[in-house]
């Protein structure tokens, strides 16, 4: 809730600042930012050893934690800085005849975007295609269990990973323009990252990742026009 109410603030205060740069001169230039916030997404899940099912046995999932987002559009092309945040618990089991295996724990990422796009229809849909390049950290705390028939009772392994990732996220995206300033627009992309973590057990939280993402983003977006000048005095 406290990381919602804060969005939902910087949202306004930036919103309020946008609307407000008006300048004063004759020589004007007019201009555009386009400020939003994403209410979900859908992403595959990631974060599971090779032999254990997927998070809590569902392949893909959704995640309702908000990010936002600002666009500076010029023609047909905008370039974009974002911002998101993912919390997740993970709980993945696998048992066979002779062994377990059980991992459970809770994963923070925070993910810093920036890119571009370009518009192939802008019309009251429009349709574009995106390439964003960024840097997420995350931390995942947990736990890792590992049995057979022929051991002791098994004791948990505790780990704690920190890591930070490069990577490239492609896309597509679909905007409908609700009026001239107010869209809603959804997003679908393909996640490919290099990690960099600190030694541990590379099958938990692998380096490697390419995650798609069916619904990267889906939100509402809002465009203000603003002038700046370059000259305040009078010739």
């Amino acid at each position: 809730m406290k990381t919602v109410k804060s969005f939902i603030i910087l949202l306004f205060l930036i919103s309020t600042l946008a609307n407000n740069l008006v300048a004063q001169d004759h020589n004007k230039s007019k201009s555009a930012l386009e400020l939003g916030i994403d209410f979900a997404r859908f992403n595959r899940n990631w974060v599971y050893m090779p032999t254990l099912h997927p998070n809590n046995g569902h392949e893909y999932a959704f995640d309702f934690i908000p990010s936002i987002f600002v666009k500076l559009p010029k023609d047909r092309f905008s370039l974009r800085l974002k911002y998101e945040y993912l919390a997740t618990n993970y709980s993945s089991h696998s048992m066979s005849f002779d062994a377990s295996q059980a991992l459970e724990g809770r994963l923070k990422e925070h993910r810093l975007l920036f890119g571009f796009e370009r518009n192939l229809i802008n019309k009251k849909i429009s349709i574009y295609y995106l390439s964003d390049i960024g840097l997420s950290l995350s931390n995942f705390n947990g736990k890792y269990v590992q049995s057979n028939i022929t051991n002791s009772p098994p004791t948990p392994e505790y780990f704690k990973i920190d890591q930070f990732t490069l990577f490239l996220q492609p896309g597509v995206g679909f905007k409908y323009k609700l009026s001239n300033r107010l869209a809603i627009k959804i997003e679908s992309a393909v996640f490919i990252g290099k990690g960099f973590e600190k030694p541990n057990k590379g099958y938990i939280l692998p380096n490697s990742r390419f995650t798609p993402r069916p619904i990267s983003a889906f939100g509402l977006s809002y465009k203000f026009n603003w002038y700046y000048s370059f000259l305040d005095l009078d010739i």
